[in-house]
């Protein structure tokens, strides 16, 4: 899903909002299921329970660029740990209603919701992509 060249910046805000760091906003080049490259705007924030604890982090996509660069074709890693989710969640419900690519990780950076533009723009569904740990999986 991001770029090898992407993978530090994203685990760094990720690791950054998961210890109670500010929102932070960058730049990654996105993959997508079928080879071809574009640049995502990417907004990450923690995630907290009704108490205040992190639980997690939201990433929301705010631009897309297409890239003229050509990007190899690119398969998720097989043999990927894996994590039950329930992708049909009254939340799943509320993001896919604000029609923007959206997708929201637990602490230990696996996928628990993925939204249907963001289905739709990468070429992964949420079936394929909830569950599994982001940079393991969609990093090639």
């Amino acid at each position: 899903f991001f770029s090898e060249d992407s993978r530090d910046d994203v685990q760094r805000a990720h690791t950054s909002v998961l210890e109670g760091g500010d929102m932070v906003e960058l730049e990654a080049q996105m993959l997508t299921k079928d080879g071809s490259t574009c640049i995502a705007g990417l907004i990450i924030s923690s995630s907290r329970s009704a108490l205040g604890d992190i639980t997690g982090a939201m990433c929301v996509l705010r631009t897309l660029a297409p890239s003229f660069t050509p990007s190899p074709s690119y398969a998720s890693r097989d043999g990927a740990d894996q994590k039950d989710v329930n992708p049909t969640s009254a939340f799943s419900r509320d993001i896919n209603s604000f029609g923007t690519p959206v997708f929201l990780l637990d602490g230990d950076g696996f996928v628990n919701e993925w939204s249907e533009k963001l289905a739709e723009l990468s070429g992964w569904s949420s079936s394929e992509a909830c569950g599994k740990p982001l940079l393991e999986t969609f990093v090639p």
